[in-house]
């Protein structure tokens, strides 16, 4: 299942949701493993809500609400 989160609250019921995504940014990079964690706008700077992945190599990434293109759901 393909999701274009549009919102904060959209981009936080994904992370509860979802175990493994691949997630699309606007540049087309791919960013793609298991949903570690969610931080809110507002416990971020610079005050956007980013979704944290960890990947299959073990390393964290993040991206934030405003670069994500869609999240695709592979497990969840």
């Amino acid at each position: 299942m393909i999701f274009y989160p549009k919102t904060e609250l959209e981009l936080y019921d994904i992370c509860e949701k979802a175990h493994t995504i691949k997630v699309i940014l606007h540049d087309k990079t791919v960013i793609e493993g298991t949903v570690y964690g969610f931080t809110s706008a507002v416990n971020n700077e610079p005050e956007i809500a980013e979704i944290d992945i960890e990947l299959e190599n073990g390393h964290l990434t993040g991206a934030f609400q405003d670069e994500i293109e869609s999240i695709e759901v592979l497990e969840g």
